[in-house]
């Protein structure tokens, strides 16, 4: 079969590898970008770290509102197909792809320093979330806001305690049935510092 599928999503081209992860209700796709547009609020002058950004949806959607855009993935051909993607939409001059597994470790290591800018954070994890400490790493950047979308609305709870550990408070939540038919549904959920 083909090495790359190809949507539209907003009026956007995406390409991913058949082995990659997308999002399975492409007619709620255009609410989910939205969506997560709407709570991070984006602002020019800042960073928008993208976590688990598979081939780059939101990273693309999102890249003409921010100063620039870090995504991370630990799939490497998502990453390659994200970086073409990039030449598509034209946004290679903002946006910066790497092929890691998220881990605190990781973050350390490929994200620049924090507190150089303000930072907005988007994660899109796996249904059982992210690893342990990954959370954590985040609240102590002290980004103006984070964004987390939970498809496994069961790990909602456990992550919400981190993230307040860290000093976060629940923003606001929207929930989208992404999943027709079923009970279960995305809910995205934006977090903003306690104080």
């Amino acid at each position: 079969g083909p090495d790359r599928i190809v949507v539209e999503h907003g009026g956007r081209r995406y390409a991913f590898p058949p082995t990659g992860f997308s999002q399975i209700n492409g007619a709620m796709v255009p609410a989910l970008v939205e969506g997560v547009r709407e709570l991070l609020s984006p602002r020019p002058e800042q960073l928008l770290i993208d976590l688990y950004c598979g081939y780059g949806l939101f990273a693309h959607a999102l890249a003409g509102r921010y100063a620039r855009v870090i995504g991370l993935d630990a799939a490497p051909l998502s990453i390659a197909a994200a970086r073409d993607n990039s030449a598509w939409h034209g946004t290679s001059a903002r946006v910066e792809f790497y092929a890691r597994r998220i881990t605190a470790q990781a973050l350390a290591a490929t994200l620049p320093r924090a507190g150089r800018q303000s930072e907005a954070i988007l994660l899109d994890p796996p249904r059982q979330g992210p690893e342990r400490g990954v959370i954590a790493a985040l609240a102590a950047r002290r980004p103006a806001i984070a964004v987390e979308a939970f498809c496994g609305v069961d790990e909602l709870p456990r992550q919400v305690r981190e993230w307040e550990a860290g000093a976060y408070r629940v923003g606001r939540i929207v929930p989208l049935d992404m999943f027709p038919g079923t009970a279960s549904l995305e809910v995205l959920v934006s977090l903003l510092p306690a104080r």
